[in-house]
C-alpha cells in the first residue's frame, strides 16, 4: 500500500496547480483585455479540482482547505493583476493582496489535518494566511525553456557570430538594423515578463498583436508605457504590416540559430507572418503618375526637389539619399556613393554599400545640390558635411524622418503611394527594359541571390551600371 503524501508534498502540487491559473488569467489579460467583476466571480466559484492533481481520497481532504482559502482570494488577485495591466506596469502572479483575508479559515475548519499547522501559532481563530503567503509569493515555476535572461545572452551571441561572418554590417556608427528590430522586442514585451517565465507561441501571438496597435514613431515616446501608447492610437494609423513582418523574420531567424544550437525545440515564430494580398503590396508608377511625380517635384527647391528625382533615376532608399555627404559626390565621374564611412551614416546592410552612376536627368541638379554645400562651414574629422545642410536634424539617422513627412504627404496627395514606391519602379523599369539581373542589384543594394554569384561574382563597373541605369524611360 502506498504511503500517502506528507503535507509538504501536497502544498506543493497545489500550489504549483494555484501558480498554472493564475499564468493563464494573466495571458488572458494581457491577450484579451480585463475580465468583469461578474466573470472574476464565475472563476472564483470552480475552484481547483483536487481530483486532476493525482491525489488520493486522503490527500484531497488534506488540500481541500488550501484549494478553498486560494479560492476565496482569487477575486483580489485577479484585480491586483487588472490593476497592473492598467497601470501599465508588469503584471506579476506573486503580488499579494494588502489587505487580510475577509473571512478566515478557523481551527475547527482544519482539525482533522493536523499536519497543517505548519508552525501557525494556536490561536482560535488561526488563519491559513501564511500558508497561503507561502504558496502564493511563490514566483512562477522554474522552467528549462528561454527565460527572458537567456533569450538576451543567446541574442548577443547570435549578433556576435553575425558580425563576425560579415552576414551583418558592422556597428560603425549606430546599430546594425537586427539589433534594432531587438530592441523593439525587449522594450515591446520582453522586459516586462516574469524572469522564470518560458517564452512560449502564446507569447508570440502577444507581441505580434502588441505591434498591430503601436504608431510608426512610436519609439519616440519614451514617456509612455506600451500600453498608454497603444490606448493613444487611432488604430487607423498604425505601423505597416510589411514592418510588424520584418519584426517577427528578424526574430524567427534567430529563433531558428537558437533550434540549431539545441538552445531551444521549436521556433514560436513559425506561422505568425501576415499575408499581404498582392493588391496592397507596393505598386510601380506608370507614365502618367512618373510625369507627375517629376513636375510636382520640380516645383520645389533644395533637397524637396532633388531627393525625390534622385529616387526616380537611381532606386535608392530615402535614408540612403538624406544621409549624403559632400564628399559622396564625384563631380568628376558622376557618381554617388552610398557608405558609412562618416559619423551618423548608416546602411542596411553590406550590399547596400556601393557606387552608381547619377542618370544624365538629374546631374544638373547634383552639380547644383554640390555647389551651394560647399558654401556650408567646415566640420571637424570624420564629421559628415551634409549635401541637404538645411534638412534639419539633431542625428541624421532621423534626416530621413522630415524627408518622409513632406515627400510622402504631396506623394500621397499626388499618386497615392510613398517614396519606396520610387524604388519598385525604377527596379521594375529596367528589367522591363531587359536589363542583367545581377547588375540591377548593384545599383538598388540588393544582395545577389545564387550562391555562385554571392560568392565569387564582383560588382558590376560603373559603365555597365550606367549602361542599364540610363535606360530608364522617363
Amino acid at each position: 500500500m502506498n504511503k500517502d503524501r506528507t503535507f509538504t508534498e501536497i502544498r506543493e502540487k497545489v500550489a504549483s496547480a494555484w501558480c498554472n491559473i493564475l499564468i493563464g488569467h494573466k495571458r488572458k489579460i494581457l491577450r484579451d483585455g480585463l475580465y468583469s467583476q461578474e466573470a472574476i466571480a464565475s472563476l472564483a466559484s470552480a475552484g481547483i479540482d483536487t481530483a486532476s492533481l493525482g491525489l488520493n481520497a486522503s490527500e484531497q481532504v488534506k488540500a481541500e482547505p488550501i484549494v478553498q482559502e486560494l479560492m476565496r482570494v482569487l477575486p483580489e488577485r485577479l484585480n491586483a493583476m487588472q490593476m497592473q495591466a492598467v497601470r501599465g506596469e508588469a503584471v506579476s502572479i506573486a503580488s499579494m493582496p494588502s489587505e487580510r483575508p475577509a473571512q478566515p479559515v478557523t481551527a475547527s475548519t482544519t482539525a482533522s489535518t493536523p499536519a497543517f499547522d505548519m508552525n501557525i501559532s494556536r490561536t482560535p481563530e488561526r488563519t491559513l494566511e501564511p500558508v497561503i503567503e507561502g504558496i502564493s509569493s511563490r514566483t512562477e515555476p522554474a522552467s528549462n525553456g528561454l527565460t527572458k535572461e537567456l533569450i538576451s545572452k543567446y541574442w548577443d551571441e547570435y549578433k556576435a557570430e553575425n558580425l563576425r561572418s560579415g552576414r551583418w554590417t558592422p556597428a560603425r556608427n549606430g546599430e546594425p538594423q537586427h539589433q534594432s528590430k531587438f530592441n523593439t522586442f525587449l522594450r515591446v514585451q520582453l522586459n516586462a515578463m516574469h524572469s522564470n517565465h518560458p517564452y512560449t507561441k502564446a507569447d508570440a501571438r502577444d507581441f505580434k498583436r502588441l505591434l498591430q496597435g503601436l504608431p510608426p514613431r512610436w519609439y519616440h515616446m519614451t514617456d509612455k508605457t506600451i500600453d498608454e501608447i497603444i490606448a493613444n492610437t487611432d488604430q487607423e494609423d498604425t505601423i505597416s504590416t510589411s514592418t510588424i513582418n520584418q519584426n517577427m523574420e528578424i526574430l524567427g531567424a534567430f529563433w531558428n540559430w537558437m533550434v540549431n544550437q539545441d538552445y531551444t525545440e521549436t521556433n514560436v515564430w513559425q506561422g505568425l507572418r501576415i499575408n499581404i494580398p498582392r493588391g496592397t503590396q507596393r505598386k510601380s508608377f506608370d507614365a502618367a503618375e512618373i510625369e507627375k511625380i517629376k513636375q510636382t517635384a520640380n516645383s520645389f527647391k533644395g533637397w524637396r526637389q532633388a531627393l525625390p528625382l534622385l529616387g526616380l533615376y537611381t532606386g535608392a532608399r530615402i535614408a540612403e539619399l538624406a544621409q549624403l555627404s559632400i564628399e559622396d559626390i564625384d563631380i568628376d565621374n558622376m557618381t554617388i556613393s552610398i557608405d558609412d564611412k562618416y559619423d551618423n551614416q548608416k546602411i542596411k546592410n553590406n550590399s547596400s554599400r556601393r557606387v552608381i552612376p547619377i542618370h544624365s536627368a538629374v546631374q544638373d541638379i547634383i552639380r547644383e545640390a554640390k555647389a551651394d554645400a560647399e558654401q556650408a562651414v567646415t566640420v571637424g574629422a570624420n564629421k559628415l558635411r551634409s549635401l541637404w545642410p538645411d534638412i534639419r536634424s539633431n542625428t541624421l539617422n532621423h534626416k530621413a524622418v522630415p524627408v518622409g513627412l513632406h515627400t510622402n504627404k504631396w506623394l500621397q496627395d499626388a499618386v497615392g503611394e510613398t517614396f519606396h514606391c520610387l524604388r519598385h519602379t525604377v527596379v521594375t523599369e529596367l528589367y522591363r527594359a531587359d536589363q542583367r539581373e545581377d547588375i540591377i542589384k548593384d545599383i538598388v543594394g540588393h544582395g545577389q541571390s545564387s550562391v555562385t554569384t554571392r560568392t565569387y561574382r564582383k560588382a558590376g563597373t560603373i559603365d555597365q551600371m550606367r549602361t542599364c541605369i540610363e535606360s530608364l524611360p522617363y
